[in-house]
Parts: C-alpha cells; sequence; structure tokens
C-alpha cells in the first residue's frame, strides 16, 4: 500500500511538472532586471528632450536604430522631443552592449529516462526502483549574453545635474542586443520614475 501510494505521488508530481514544462515552452516571456536612481523634478510633465549621441555612436546606424526605441519607450512619460539639442530641457545618454559571460544553472538532464538507482541522482528516487523516471537535475555552466541598455538623463535647467539612471539587463543563450532593445527600453521606463535606488524585475510578452 505504501509504494502504491508513493507511485501515485510520482505520478501527479510528474503531470505538474509536464504540464509546466508545457506551458513553459508555449509561452514566449520577456524578463529583464532594472536598476534605477532618481531625483526626478516635479515639473517636469511635457518637457523636451534630445537623445545626444557621444563620439563613437555618431553617424552609427546601430545608435540610431537603438534610440528609435527609447524614443518609443519615452512617449508615455510624457517627455516629448525637441528638435534640436539647444531647444531641449532634458539630454538623454545612451550605452548598450551585449558581453559574453559564463554562469552556473540547473538544467534537467533528461526528462524521460535515466538510470536513477545507479546514477548519480539516486537521492530523487525510489529506492527500490532500478530504472525510472525522475527529476534528474544538474548544475552546469553555461556561457550566457548580458544584454544591456542604460541611458543617463541630464536636466540643463539645473545646470546639467542628473536626474535619472537606469539599466536594464536581461540574459539570452544568443547574442540578440538588436531583438531585445525594444523591450530593453520599455523597462528603463516601466512606471517612471520609479523609486530611487529600486531594483525590479519585469516581464513582457513576446510578439
Amino acid at each position: 500500500m505504501e509504494t502504491a501510494a508513493m507511485g501515485r505521488g510520482w505520478g501527479r508530481w510528474f503531470s505538474g511538472l509536464f504540464l509546466a514544462l508545457m506551458l513553459g515552452g508555449c509561452a514566449s516571456v520577456f524578463s529583464a532586471q532594472v536598476t534605477r536612481y532618481q531625483q526626478w523634478p516635479e515639473n517636469a510633465q511635457g518637457a523636451t528632450y534630445w537623445i545626444e549621441a557621444d563620439e563613437a555612436q555618431r553617424n552609427n546606424l546601430q545608435f540610431q536604430t537603438y534610440a528609435d526605441s527609447v524614443r518609443a519607450a519615452l512617449g508615455p512619460t510624457g517627455l516629448v522631443e525637441a528638435g534640436s539639442a539647444g531647444a531641449a530641457r532634458f539630454t538623454v545618454h545612451m550605452e548598450y552592449g551585449s558581453p559574453l559571460e559564463r554562469e552556473w544553472r540547473q538544467e534537467f538532464v533528461d526528462p524521460y529516462m535515466y538510470p536513477g538507482f545507479y546514477g548519480p541522482y539516486a537521492g530523487f528516487h525510489h529506492p527500490r526502483w532500478a530504472w525510472g523516471m525522475g527529476p534528474a537535475i544538474q548544475t552546469v555552466a553555461v556561457d550566457v549574453y548580458r544584454l544591456t541598455l542604460s541611458v543617463r538623463i541630464d536636466d540643463r535647467s539645473q545646470q546639467g545635474r542628473e536626474v535619472y539612471r537606469a539599466t536594464a539587463v536581461a540574459s539570452s543563450r544568443q547574442d540578440q542586443l538588436g531583438a531585445a532593445m525594444p523591450y530593453l527600453a520599455r523597462a528603463l521606463f516601466d512606471r517612471f520614475p520609479g523609486r530611487n535606488g529600486q531594483v525590479v524585475e519585469v516581464r513582457y510578452p513576446v510578439k
């Protein structure tokens, strides 16, 4: 009776695991971590901004494309793009990159069958099973790209004082910075300006 009850328990566990894996595979979600610092002025509604390229970004098609994503994300904040740099109250600076780094992750070895009792994952299944299904998990080193976008906003009405700084970071197994840029830009201004020193996790469905 004990063995049968345990078998039913494993069956329910695997049914739930399989459903979770199926749902996770069907839903595409973009996730990023946003860190922001702000001393945003209260009288900034409807104020103008200008996205300023640094020397390396001038005449750079990649920068111009990414700047369009930042413009789209700035729209809901109430700021308005100025016709020229001299006419803008706020100056927006951008930095971006996708450095390759290594991290440790827990991954399923095989969701269906593995040599349970005789393998390294004996602790995850009933000891009477010689072969069986089980949540075989191991920690592995993987190479990931840190897709990163940072913005800094300076207030010219306060002698160029910095009033907003934020960085959005997402991880990817492929270098897809261009595809991620609209979501990174949106994340930077999600619930703008937010709290000073805030770190939040944002998630968006991928279209």
